[in-house]
């Protein structure tokens, strides 16, 4: 016998072995129920969002400060799809219902006649495409707008292709809208000098700022800074450290009167 046939028969042996464990342990094994693999399909659908394209979330706080005024959203798919997709981007006024009972807030519908969206709001993504460019929806002020009031734009996204999935969550978004036209603000023009004003807040009240307005009745400074922390060394553990101004603190009254 050869040095070949002698390895071959040397593990013959060791082969019938584990064919007569696995055999004797075949009948052992009990399988449970089956696995839910509900948890693992989120990676494998093919998912739509609509989202605010500044904001990354769906929903976005608009300031009328002209008759006119517009903002991006955008339409994202989970993966690539592998296929050309068909999006609609259009205004649902019956959402409005739906938004406002679920956060208890009572927004007035913005008419969906004053509202524009970019070609219609009909685009196509390529195979390898996941999110629409930028859609500019475009908002028109309407008589009767109120400046204590705050009016929502709902809309929502759909797509004719097969396997685009979508939950209510995904397929709308809201912009809530509020009429600044006759409140100040900084425009000045637009080669107008940008002006800053740096406060000391342990000296002064921040909102003192407001009082300066131009002759227009905008607000005279562009940019408002705190004077909030200070740079200090320490001369014990040979380092710098920062100190914050007791008034900037966050139990700070002047502060959080400041944020509102």
């Amino acid at each position: 016998m050869n040095m070949i046939n002698s390895i071959k028969y040397a593990f013959l042996p060791v082969v019938m072995f584990t064919m007569a464990t696995f055999t004797s342990c075949e009948e052992d094994i009990e399988i449970g129920n089956k696995i839910d693999e509900s948890s693992y399909l989120v990676s494998t659908q093919l998912s739509g969002l609509l989202l605010d394209e500044n904001t990354n979330k769906n929903s976005s706080v608009i300031e009328l400060r002209n008759n006119e005024c517009s903002t991006n959203v955008v339409f994202r798919l989970s993966k690539l799809p592998q296929k050309g997709v068909d999006v609609q981007i259009a205004v649902e006024e019956s959402y409005a219902a739906i938004y406002n009972t679920t956060h208890e807030t009572d927004f007035e519908v913005f008419p969906a006649a004053n509202v524009k969206i970019a070609n219609n709001g009909t685009f196509v993504l390529a195979p390898d495409d996941k999110i629409t460019p930028s859609v500019k929806v475009t908002l028109t002020a309407f008589e009767g707008m109120k400046e204590d009031k705050t009016y929502i734009v709902p809309l929502t996204v759909a797509s004719s292709t097969e396997g685009v999935s979508f939950i209510e969550t995904s397929s709308h978004m809201v912009l809530l809208v509020q009429d600044y036209r006759n409140k100040p603000n900084t425009n000045k023009g637009k080669n107008a000098v940008q002006t800053v004003l740096y406060f000391e807040v342990n000296d002064a009240n921040p909102l003192n700022a407001l009082e300066f307005l131009t002759e227009s009745g905008n607000y005279f400074f562009d940019h408002v800074v705190l004077f909030a922390a200070n740079i200090n060394w320490d001369a014990e553990k040979k380092r710098v450290y920062k100190e914050n101004n007791d008034s900037v603190s966050s139990d700070s009254y002047d502060m959080e009167l400041f944020r509102q």
